[in-house]
């Protein structure tokens, strides 16, 4: 299950990229660093800056910084090797017009949407983002939602500023990054009450054969 929740992850950000009119504030930081050194490729950038994410989480936690906290680790690099692959896959996606843009957005939405609910159905461990969140949380005993809004709002300013200084111009945000934001988290809410089969499938059928 956990591997399925990777691939899926790594794949709505290759339908994402390919669709380019906006990313998701997490992708948009590693596209746009891809953009200014394009010799890095967006898998290694994801593995660095969720490297980062876990070095700030150890950081604020100390002490507190779990063991499952370090499968972030491993898994990380799941993910960065997943995205180099599916940013090649995704590649060949014809998008003959606007339209076809839109259309490869809202299916690279859906497949995040999918992500997130078979991550929690695996309940492993978060991604670094998510766990980046709860680590302020729970250091600054601030509200969830708060930090997770202030999280997501620093690093679409931070996307802006690599952009203006490294190109010159803003890459990375646009419509497709408002949609995103609306659309995920609602389509998350429709999935989540639909896919325990899966899991009892993943553990029980799957595993048997």
């Amino acid at each position: 299950m956990l591997l399925v929740s990777l691939f899926l992850a790594a794949l709505s950000v290759g339908l994402i990229i390919r669709a380019n009119i906006g990313n998701s504030p997490v992708s948009g930081m590693v596209y746009v660093l891809n953009l200014s050194f394009p010799s890095i490729t967006i898998g290694t950038f994801t593995i660095l800056f969720n490297t980062v994410l876990i070095i700030g989480q150890l950081l604020m936690l100390r002490r507190n910084f779990g063991l499952v906290r370090w499968l972030q680790l491993p898994i990380s690099f799941l993910v960065g090797g997943f995205t180099d692959f599916t940013v090649w896959l995704t590649s060949f996606i014809p998008i003959p017009n606007y339209y076809a843009r839109v259309v490869v957005l809202m299916a690279g939405c859906v497949v995040s949407a999918i992500s997130v609910a078979t991550s929690v159905q695996a309940d492993v461990a978060m991604n670094s983002g998510e766990a980046f969140v709860t680590a302020m949380r729970d250091t600054f005993k601030r509200d969830y939602g708060n930090l997770k809004l202030g999280f997501d709002i620093g690093l679409l300013c931070s996307v802006a500023l690599i952009s203006l200084l490294f190109l010159h111009r803003i890459e990375g945000i646009r419509e497709g990054t408002v949609i995103n934001a609306l659309l995920v988290g609602n389509l998350i809410k429709v999935i989540m009450p639909r896919i325990g089969w899966l899991e009892v499938w993943m553990r029980h059928g799957f595993f048997q054969t």
